[in-house]
């Protein structure tokens, strides 16, 4: 019988000693979750996604993109998107010496080394707390999982990646997140 997580609050995880060096501590609908740095493939995954966002979120735009910034949605849910689209007016009015308490708009998580259980309750912890869409990449397969609280969506670098419910006049090509991967 597996056993059963000790669900920690917001204010005992705030508490908590920082992680080691090279160490991601997350807390994720009560659980405290850890991960290690990411390999090259990951982080090319994210390049990409910033620069194929770059049009999107420049300063004409109500848009800002953030990588690996955290975001403390609730008494549960503390977490570390590896890239996230924001409104600008949030971030802008944010202030400077706390972590952000608005969810981003849209979240992105590049699958590596968490455990699929960890990364789907990260996932509906977002949908929970205010995330209107999640992506998650998957560098391997060369697949990108569209999440919104309607359902998802899978696409394969074949297809485009559009969400015009938030982004009206942005594409991508689901390749193109996967360039040097």
């Amino acid at each position: 019988m597996p056993t059963q997580a000790t669900l920690v609050t917001l204010e005992d995880f705030q508490q908590m000693p920082p992680p080691p060096f090279g160490v991601k501590r997350e807390l994720i609908e009560g659980v405290v979750t850890e991960t290690g740095k990411a390999l090259s493939g990951h982080e090319k995954v994210k390049s990409n996604f910033i620069d194929l966002s770059a049009e999107l979120c420049n300063r004409k735009t109500p848009w800002a993109l953030v990588s690996e910034s955290e975001f403390v949605l609730g008494e549960t849910m503390d977490a570390i998107p590896d890239v996230a689209i924001v409104r600008r007016r949030d971030i802008l009015a944010a202030p400077s010496d706390k972590h952000f308490s608005f969810p981003p708009v849209l979240a992105v998580e590049v699958v590596s080394s968490e455990k699929a259980e960890d990364l789907e309750a990260k996932v509906r912890g977002y949908l929970a707390h205010g995330v209107a869409t999640v992506l998650v990449a998957y560098p391997k397969l060369g697949e990108i999982q569209v999440r919104t609280t309607n359902g998802y969506l899978q696409l394969t670098s074949e297809n485009r990646l559009e969400m015009p419910q938030l982004f009206p006049d942005w594409s991508a090509d689901v390749s193109g997140f996967f360039l040097g991967v």
